[in-house]
């Protein structure tokens, strides 16, 4: 299975998941840009990819979509861009006026033109690295709100949504195309419906609640 670092908060609730039912199978997870996993997805390299599934996959590709998430600035109040006044929602003009440190494949491309404006950002594929940064209260990030997890140590810190356009984009697996599908694809996938699996990703997408419109205490 492959992942974008956007969509990794699901990789441990869909790997125990599945390796609880087929415990035979053995599970291996890849994380890479969009276009690197769709590739390995065309060659058989793995099976599945989990990613941004907002525009077409290409030929010899299916898309089936999981869920839709909104894209967060992830700030603390020294940070952030109203300062102490700051609201539930932003401006990309705002975001892109502060010192940004972001994760590489950490947001869908509409989100990642809006922020090419920007004038001082720091990029990694480190989490750790991220939230490092985020906790100084000098950086800010840009994460979808599934990853407001990784943030959870960061004192002071508020969550606002990002006013259109970009502001929202629909994850899903990407597949080869076939029909039937492989018999572990299409598990996997009636595995990510199930009602238990839904109420896990559910709560995963509200793990940033706690940080909207109020401002955490430290």
């Amino acid at each position: 299975m492959g992942m974008l670092p956007a969509t990794s908060a699901l990789a441990a609730v869909l790997s125990v998941g599945f390796g609880e039912i087929y415990p035979e199978l053995q599970i291996s997870i890849v994380t890479g840009e969009a276009a690197k996993l769709t590739q390995m997805v065309r060659q058989g390299e793995i099976d599945v990819a989990l990613t941004y599934v907002d525009e077409p996959v290409g030929e010899g590709l299916d898309a089936y979509a999981l869920y839709r998430e909104r894209m967060f600035l992830f700030t603390t109040v020294a940070a952030g861009p109203a300062g102490e006044e700051a609201g539930p929602r932003v401006t990309w003009a705002e975001v892109a006026a502060l010192p940004l440190c972001l994760l590489r494949s950490g947001v869908p491309a509409s989100a990642e033109e809006q922020m090419e404006r920007a004038e001082k950002v720091i990029y990694t594929d480190a989490p750790g690295v991220l939230a490092a940064h985020v906790a100084t209260g000098r950086w800010s990030t840009v994460l979808p709100q599934s990853l407001a997890g990784m943030l959870t140590k960061t004192p002071r810190l508020w969550a606002a949504a990002i006013a259109k356009p970009g502001e929202q984009a629909n994850v899903g697996f990407v597949v080869a195309k076939s029909d039937p599908l492989p018999p572990a694809v299409h598990a996997l996938m009636e595995l990510a419906h199930a009602p238990e699996m839904v109420t896990a990703i559910r709560g995963i997408l509200r793990a940033h609640v706690g940080y909207v419109a109020k401002r955490a205490k430290s």
